[in-house]
C-alpha cells in the first residue's frame, strides 16, 4: 500500500510539467516587454539597444538573460511536457490538449529561432544567413519565401524589421490563442504551483550567475571568433554539419514540420503508438547525441 502511494505521489510531481510550461511562458511575455521598451529594431541600431540594455538599464542584464535562457528551458520542459501527455495516451483521451501542446511547442521554437536574430551581433547575423539559406532551399516555395524572410534581395534592417515582428507580434499572439481556444488551465494543483515557483527560483539564480551571450559586431568580429546557436538549437546546427547542402531545407525544416503534423494528427492515425514513440523517441535521441557532439567538438 505505501509503495502504491508512494508512486502516486512520485508520478504526481512528474505530472508537473504543466506548471512549469506556463510559468516559463509568463516569463517569456513579461521579460519580453520589458526588453521591447528599449529595443530598436534595426542593424544600425539593434546591438547598440541591447548593449544599453546589458550595462545600462536596471537590472537589464538579468532580464534579458530571462528571457534568453528562459527560452532554451521552455523548449525543454515544453518538449518534456508532450512526452508526458503521449506517455498517458492523452492524444486519445484528451486530444485538444494533446494538439495544443504539440503546437505550443512548434511556436515556441519558431519564436527562438526568430528571437537569435534580434541582438544583431555575429552570431545573430550567422543565425540569419542559415535561416536564410534554409528557407531559399525549400522546394517549390524556395525563392518567395526568401524574399519575404528577408524583405528583399538581401538581409537589411527590413529583415530585422520582420523577424522581430514575428517574435513580438505574430508568434505570442498565436501562442496566446492557442491557450485561450484550449483554456489550458495548466497550474490546477498545488504541486504545480510548487514546482513552477522552484523552477523560477532556479532560473533567476542561473541568470544571475550566466548572463545572456552578447558577442562582437560583425565588423568587431575576429577570424578565432566562432558564432554558436542557442542550446535548444545546438542539435539542429550539428545535424546540418553532417548532410549535403542540398539536403540541409529538407532536414532543418521539412522534417521537422512532418514530425509536428505526425504528432498533431497522432490521435487519428493507425498504429498511434508506435508512430508517436518513434517520432518522439527518435527526436530525443537526436537531440541527445548532436547535443551532446556539438559540445564535444566545441
Amino acid at each position: 500500500m505505501t509503495r502504491n502511494a508512494d508512486r502516486t505521489e512520485i508520478h504526481s510531481w512528474l505530472d508537473t510539467t504543466s506548471g512549469i510550461v506556463l510559468m516559463l511562458l509568463g516569463v517569456q511575455f513579461l521579460t519580453g516587454i520589458l526588453l521591447a521598451f528599449y529595443y530598436v529594431p534595426s542593424t544600425y541600431h539593434a546591438y547598440a539597444t541591447v548593449e544599453f540594455i546589458e550595462k545600462t538599464v536596471s537590472s537589464g542584464a538579468w532580464i534579458r538573460s530571462l528571457h534568453h535562457y528562459g527560452s532554451q528551458w521552455l523548449s525543454l520542459f515544453l518538449f518534456l511536457h508532450v512526452i508526458r501527455l503521449f506517455l498517458n495516451e492523452a492524444y486519445v483521451h484528451s486530444n485538444t490538449h494533446w494538439i495544443a501542446s504539440v503546437v505550443l511547442l512548434g511556436l515556441v521554437m519558431a519564436g527562438g529561432g526568430t528571437g537569435y536574430s534580434l541582438p544583431w551581433d555575429a552570431r545573430a547575423f550567422f543565425s540569419t544567413r542559415i535561416a536564410e539559406g534554409l528557407v531559399g532551399g525549400l522546394p517549390f516555395a524556395g525563392r518567395l519565401g526568401r524574399l519575404w524572410l528577408l524583405g528583399g534581395s538581401e538581409i537589411s534592417t527590413l529583415t530585422l524589421s520582420r523577424f522581430f515582428a514575428m517574435h513580438a507580434l505574430v508568434i505570442p499572439g498565436l501562442i496566446v490563442g492557442v491557450i485561450v481556444w484550449r483554456r489550458l488551465t495548466f497550474m490546477n494543483s498545488q504541486r504545480n504551483a510548487i514546482a513552477a515557483g522552484l523552477m523560477f527560483v532556479a532560473l533567476a539564480l542561473w541568470c544571475l550567475k550566466f548572463h545572456a551571450p552578447l558577442g562582437p559586431t560583425t565588423a568587431q568580429m575576429g577570424a578565432e571568433y566562432a558564432p554558436r546557436p542557442g542550446a535548444q538549437f545546438l542539435w539542429l546546427y550539428q545535424s546540418l554539419k553532417y548532410v549535403p547542402g542540398g539536403l540541409a531545407s529538407i532536414v532543418g525544416l521539412v522534417l521537422p514540420g512532418i514530425a509536428l503534423l505526425l504528432l498533431v494528427f497522432l490521435g487519428r492515425l493507425r498504429g498511434a503508438r508506435l508512430i508517436g514513440g518513434v517520432v518522439l523517441g527518435g527526436g530525443a535521441l537526436l537531440i541527445i547525441v548532436m547535443t551532446t557532439a556539438a559540445y564535444v567538438s566545441a
